[in-house]
């Protein structure tokens, strides 16, 4: 008898589920914003087919957010910090000395802080390959640019996710006019932030500052790429105008510094500075909707270090998920559709080899109960994962068509299966022309 049928003939049933599950998405409901890349190239040689959209190149509307960056900043000097993050520590990121001090009576400290951290922003290319049928050979196209950090010396960059997502090559241009090639060292989707490695050495790595202690009202400079490379190092500047904001992009909720210096397409991967030439923040969103000027975000510099470091230490950053895409339940819904519970999380689709679906979850499942608490929402579901690492082991309690059945599930590690999927030598598209 099989796990499938077991769980639909049986009352309440554990299933057991391989200790090697792989991982699986996992979405939130009550999407505010759609992400869309930094300056996505967007047309193709005409013997050659259209690309498939890629994660930026996908999400356009009303509201657009052209992910701008991430830059963690830096180092000056070698000495390095160990971070501890939750219950696991972190690789080693080392700490730098401010780059500048700006004195009373100087015209504009943003001349000072351009000079300073200028030289520690690259402009990255990434490009995929794309097949012809037509002629049977397959090439390879530019899909985008966007921006990157250089914090350390000896070559590594931080960026964002969507500026390396699915490229076959990257190519990175450097301050002094250079460009060479780009490695990926690591990706967190999650928060949008990657790590890539360059061959060079005695770089102009940026410094990073402390974020926790900004105030409103304070200096920020934006620097990046905007519009591509033809625009690099373009220096904008503003002050920073809220602190500990929220915003949902995508299925992810962010906590983000807001700026009104110009952020524009393709400054993905650029940093956002203080007066001290400071790395403290990663420019990350911008609210392009009519009528609305100066309200960029960026991620704090301070919740940036840990990704990065752990990115450093082993390649991803763990975290630990279900391999669901759900939706919360309401009581409206309940009632409407005269369901057995009134909370919990609906299961709108398992992904094939994920933690679930082993477990044998199906689309329509209504997860009410994990361990001793009772689930309340996909938020709510979020924070329990939040407390939990991967490998862990879960009792569900869930409602199937009025049934009441158990499944343990053992979460999956969500960074480490995205890791092994993003590797650029890994990446083929094959495209077909329109007839």
């Amino acid at each position: 008898m099989n796990e499938e049928k077991n769980i639909l003939n049986e009352e309440a049933i554990t299933i057991e589920p391989p200790s090697n599950a792989e991982t699986i998405y996992q979405s939130q409901t009550g999407l505010s914003y759609q992400m869309q890349p930094a300056t996505p190239k967007t047309t193709a040689p005409s013997s050659q087919s259209q690309p498939r959209q890629t994660f930026w190149s996908r999400h356009k509307g009303t509201i657009a957010i052209a992910l701008i960056c991430s830059l963690l900043g830096g180092m000056v000097g070698s000495l390095a910090t160990t971070v501890l993050v939750g219950n696991r520590t972190a690789a080693v990121i080392p700490n730098g000395t401010a780059p500048i001090n700006i004195t009373a009576g100087e015209a504009s400290p943003v001349v000072a802080i351009a000079a300073a951290v200028s030289p520690s922003i690259v402009g990255i290319t990434n490009k995929a390959l794309v097949q012809n049928y037509w002629f049977g050979y397959t090439s390879e196209q530019e899909m985008g640019s966007g921006s990157g950090v250089i914090f350390r010396e000896d070559g590594y960059i931080i960026t964002n996710y969507h500026v390396v997502e699915g490229a076959s090559s990257l190519l990175v241009s450097l301050a002094d006019g250079s460009t060479v090639d780009g490695q990926i060292i690591g990706v967190d989707e999650t928060t949008d932030l990657a790590v890539i490695k360059i061959e060079a050495d005695n770089l102009t790595a940026a410094v990073l500052g402390d974020s926790d202690s900004l105030q409103v009202g304070e200096l920020a400079v934006a620097i990046g790429n905007p519009l591509g490379n033809e625009f690099a190092r373009t220096v904008t500047d503003g002050i920073i105008s809220g602190i500990d904001r929220t915003i949902q992009a995508e299925d992810r909720t962010y906590h983000v510094l807001q700026t009104n210096a110009a952020i524009n397409s393709g400054n993905s991967g650029g940093a956002l500075v203080n007066s001290k030439g400071e790395v403290i923040g990663i420019n990350s969103v911008k609210v392009g909707a009519n009528g609305v000027e100066g309200m960029g975000f960026a991620i704090p510099i301070n919740e940036v270090k840990p990704i990065v470091a752990e990115i450093m230490e082993k390649g991803y950053v763990s975290r630990p998920y279900l391999g669901i895409v759900g939706s919360s339940l309401t009581k409206q819904l309940a009632e409407k559709y005269q369901l057995a519970v009134s909370n919990g999380v609906i299961v709108i689709e398992t992904t094939e080899g994920g933690p679930a679906a082993k477990a044998g979850l199906k689309a329509g499942d209504i997860i009410y109960k994990i361990d001793d608490e009772i689930l309340q929402s996909m938020d709510h579901l979020s924070e329990i994962l939040e407390n939990h690492k991967a490998g862990d082991v879960l009792h569900l309690l869930i409602d199937r068509n009025g049934q009441t059945l158990e499944a343990k599930i053992q979460l999956g590690d969500k960074g480490k299966s995205q890791q092994n999927n993003v590797r650029p030598q890994n990446y083929t598209y094959s495209y077909q022309l329109p007839r």
